[in-house]
């Protein structure tokens, strides 16, 4: 929100107050101008625009600041997996919006913060296409940091715990050397990089976070949860890898830590929004298929995942407060019934959750009827 500013005289606020009837009159209109403009600015809406609102996290996040009370300016290239409409929305609610088109600037200048969420968001789709997600991902970061340095607007960037590669033992914390794997993670470095640079050039304020493995309602089968899902309702096998661990967080907390950035919590950091506990992916898949061996078959990692990527969400703790509030093994169950209640939807992805998923170049192929000409989370 704008900080109001208004003018009094000091000397009609305070002493022993005015003499006479002019001055009394003064007196009078000084105060009921201060106290109006008090409760203009009480009243005041912060507007934010979320980049990516038809994506996973910003279908989510819209309505969670919606229902907090913020205006909010949707916008996406569309709603190509159905996941606005499917969730209630009215069609025309969501403006259709390029955020890589340099003209999308102008949209972005008439919101106080600008939570960016728009990009090109899966490891093994960049591996065989690192021009386009590189591409797409800097380009909406750069119109984005355009758009606060000419409006200033604060904005609340969408980073990955993939910045950091993985395989360590301990958890990765935010000071930690980054070193990709991938070209996502080598976009969310560059991305990280730019809004750095106007931080410190222009003075934008932005903060940083560092999302982990996310999971929820509405997230779409290219991911490992509802993948396994889809398969089991549909009776087909599912596949694990062995040995790689990865720490997941509902998208509900993910929502919370993002709401921190938007009311200004988070300012000039970077933060990790993980839960800090690794889960083993092919323990995570048997829990999901209610460990029927018969149904999981197990395969070893490949080179563009590492084995283990689990970061500390400690910073974002001290700094807020906040907590994760669910865990992924605790909701097996509520995952499993969700799936199976919204079948009309996922059933729409079956061609791609039935696809041979045993190589990394499978699982893109399976992922680019998903992704391909998108821009969200």
């Amino acid at each position: 929100m704008r900080p109001c500013s208004c003018y009094y005289p000091k000397s009609s606020l305070s002493g022993p107050g005015p003499p006479g009837a002019l001055g009394l009159y003064n007196y009078l209109g000084a105060a009921k101008s201060f106290f109006a403009a008090i409760e203009e600015a009480s009243e005041k809406v912060t507007t934010v625009s979320v980049t990516g609102a038809a994506g996973f996290v910003g279908a989510a996040l819209v309505d969670s600041l919606r229902s907090g009370g913020y205006e909010v300016l949707v916008g996406d290239v569309s709603d190509r997996l159905g996941r606005w409409r499917a969730k209630g929305h009215h069609p025309r609610a969501l403006e259709h919006v390029d955020f890589a088109d340099p003209v999308a600037i102008e949209r972005l200048k008439m919101a106080d913060v600008i939570v960016h969420l728009a990009a090109l968001a899966h490891v093994d789709y960049s591996v065989f296409r690192p021009r386009e997600v590189l591409a797409t991902n800097l380009a909406t970061t750069i119109n984005v940091m355009e758009a606060a340095r000419q409006s200033g607007a604060r904005v609340v960037l969408a980073s990955s715990v993939e910045v950091y590669g993985g395989d360590r033992a301990r958890p990765f914390e935010e000071d930690d050397p980054l070193a990709p794997k991938s070209p996502y993670g080598a976009s969310k470095v560059a991305g990280e990089a730019l809004a750095r640079s106007y931080r410190h050039s222009f003075g934008v304020d932005v903060a940083v976070l560092r999302f982990t493995n996310l999971y929820g309602p509405w997230q779409a089968p290219d991911r490992v949860i509802p993948r396994v899902l889809r398969q089991r309702d549909l009776g087909l096998p599912s596949t694990a890898t062995r040995g790689r661990v990865r720490d997941f967080l509902h998208v509900d907390d993910a929502i919370r830590a993002v709401v921190h950035g938007v009311e200004g919590a988070l300012t000039g950091g970077v933060f990790n929004v993980c839960t800090g506990v690794g889960v083993s992916i092919e323990e995570l898949v048997r829990a999901l298929r209610d460990q029927a061996e018969e149904s999981v078959c197990v395969r070893h990692t490949d080179s563009a995942r590492e084995v283990a990527l689990v970061a500390s969400p400690a910073r974002l703790m001290r700094a807020t407060g906040w907590n994760p509030e669910r865990g992924v093994m605790d909701d097996i169950r509520g995952l499993q019934s969700w799936s199976v209640h919204h079948s009309d939807w996922l059933r729409r992805f079956d061609s791609a959750v039935r696809a041979d998923t045993g190589t990394v170049q499978a699982l893109a192929d399976a992922a680019f009827p998903l992704t391909s000409g998108s821009v969200s989370w």
